[in-house]
């Protein structure tokens, strides 16, 4: 049993690695997460030589900051355009940036301008991760593709860090900080070349959400959507990740600077520490590969654990060896914090607000890394780097423990009950959704049982949701005239809703009804938000408003 299950995952994968567009996806995952390392090191390396630890802290402060203020502010721009051309506009833009950081080099310039432009990259790459993580569910069918392909993302995260701070490692020994910056230019104008060629099919959908006037509470619109219990247990888990991953960033800098002074050394062990927790976080993503038959809210709170015991152990022992073997596991850790939280998130999120969700996420969560980033550097002088490691480390320990009755809530919300799944898929107008959006709409459905009498739209009202039926029969009126009638399976209230118009007809309950009822923003959202599927939900309502006029015309015979 145990050995066909892996097949089937194994094969899972490689179906999956078969969509060139998800492909090339992963390929920019990878390119964007060990460019991001490597440009942090080098960037570090050369603040360390301006400026000393602080002004580390500061870089690792700047590189995020701006960037989580933006994606809070803005990452609505990535539900209403375009995702790749998100993508692949940041990808060229960092070409300009890394060319930037050489001059600064060559030029010899103050510290403040090594801020600034370190700064102007945060601001450029604010909506590149949440136009990457919302692109993701779009390239896939169902949701065990989805867990498969955020397993695959994880991988190419694990491969990018492992890859970026090595080549970075190398280039600093070979030639220097500037050969770094240099290779980073030419990686990200191949990765906005590969990038460009991914096609979606995902387009703004037609409802216009409610224009918010309040705009100076910007940043807290996409946390609203991780207002709900479980939700919120999803969204404090992945802060203190990112909290843990900021302070990281800066202590790998500062126990290398501790164990071999400032010297090209300890700048080697730097990029060597980070490669170990880069090689961890690939082997956590194949732990996390073999774990998909699981609910993947408890290895969400298994590696967020893991994540941080890593790091509160490297606080009790001695030497770089130990170091970079915690490191690794910690880096384990990271990965299955990372594959199992990001797949919740993903089904959490509908398509059409996904953006700014993952806004939340990432700038909200850039805000803590930054955070953990300025901590390390006066928690180290206060504790020492052994115990600042051990007392930052605990905290993600402690809080999955407190908030494990939060985890089993997540996998409900998360989890469609079958018998809704198995109704919502036979329903024509969603035929063409993949099943990632129909589990979701699944997730948020409202049974609704109704007494035989009952009328439960009437002709002329306004309509707010959508019907399913799923036991009972129902009548379909037109003024006094029976036009057809409804039972198991069928559906009703689309034209409505889809057309922002009243109640095309009337229909009341012959039997007692059991109805699954449909959200009106969900249900345009996730059907006019789906290119093959608002042309087909197009063209039936086109038939049944045809129908309804030759119905309505007199006989001419």
């Amino acid at each position: 049993m145990a050995g066909g299950a892996s097949l089937s995952r194994w094969t899972s994968l490689r179906d999956a690695l078969a969509n060139r567009d998800l492909r090339r996806l992963l390929f920019a995952v990878a390119s964007w997460t060990g460019t991001e390392a490597a440009f942090l090191l080098a960037a570090s390396i050369l603040a360390l030589d301006l400026g000393g630890p602080a002004a580390v802290g500061v870089v690792g402060a700047l590189r995020v900051l701006p960037a989580a203020v933006g994606a809070s502010l803005i990452s609505g721009v990535a539900d209403r355009v375009s995702r790749v051309a998100i993508v692949t506009g940041v990808n060229a833009a960092f070409v300009g940036v890394s060319l930037a950081m050489a001059v600064t080099i060559w030029s010899n310039a103050p510290l403040a301008v090594v801020y600034l432009v370190v700064g102007v990259g945060s601001v450029v790459s604010a909506l590149l991760k949440p136009g990457m993580q919302a692109i993701l569910p779009q390239l896939v069918r169902t949701p065990a593709q989805l867990l498969t392909a955020q397993t695959g993302w994880s991988i190419a995260n694990g491969l990018g860090a492992v890859a970026g701070p090595a080549a970075a490692a190398l280039l600093l020994s070979l030639f220097g900080i500037d050969a770094v910056f240099i290779a980073l230019a030419g990686a990200h104008a191949l990765t906005a070349l590969v990038a460009r060629a991914i096609h979606t099919e995902f387009q703004p959908p037609r409802i216009v959400l409610a224009e918010r006037t309040d705009r100076w509470l910007a940043p807290l619109h996409g946390v609203a959507l991780f207002a709900r219990p479980g939700a919120r247990t999803a969204f404090t888990l992945l802060m203190l990740g990112r909290l843990l991953s900021g302070f990281l960033s800066v202590a790998i800098i500062l126990q290398a600077t501790e164990l071999l002074g400032s010297g090209e050394a300890a700048q080697v062990l730097a990029g060597t520490l980070m490669t170990a927790f880069g090689i961890g976080g690939f082997i956590g993503s194949t732990l996390a590969f073999g774990a998909l038959a699981h609910h993947g809210s408890w290895w969400f709170g298994v590696g967020t654990i893991a994540y941080g015991l890593g790091v509160a152990v490297i606080g009790l022992v001695d030497g770089a060896t130990w170091s970079a073997v915690l490191l690794a596991a910690a880096g384990a850790g990271n990965a299955m914090w990372w594959t199992f939280g990001a797949d919740l998130v993903s089904r959490l999120l509908p398509d059409h607000v996904a953006g700014r969700g993952w806004g939340a996420v990432h700038g909200i969560g850039a805000g803590a890394y930054a955070l953990g980033a300025m901590l390390a550097p006066p928690l180290a002088g206060q504790l020492g780097l052994d115990r600042a490691l051990l007392v930052v480390g605990l905290v993600p320990v402690v809080v999955p423990l407190l908030t494990w009755q939060g985890l089993g809530v997540l996998t409900d919300l998360t989890t469609p009950a079958a018998v809704d799944l198995e109704l919502l898929d036979a329903v024509p107008v969603l035929s063409a959704l993949p099943g990632v959006t129909v589990a979701r709409i699944a997730c948020a459905v409202e049974p609704r049982v109704l007494a035989a009498g009952t009328t439960v739209v009437r002709e002329g009202e306004p309509g707010d949701e959508f019907f399913v039926v799923r036991s009972g029969d129902l009548i379909v009126y037109q003024g006094e005239q029976e036009v057809r009638r409804l039972g198991p399976g069928d559906s009703f209230g689309e034209i409505a809703l889809l057309r922002s118009v009243p109640r095309t007809a009337t229909v009341v309950a012959v039997t007692d009804v059991e109805l699954v009822c449909v959200g009106h923003e969900l249900f345009v959202a996730s059907v006019t938000g789906h290119r093959s599927s608002d042309a087909g939900a197009s063209a039936r309502v086109s038939a049944l408003l045809d129908e309804d006029r030759r119905r309505s015309q007199p006989d001419p015979y």
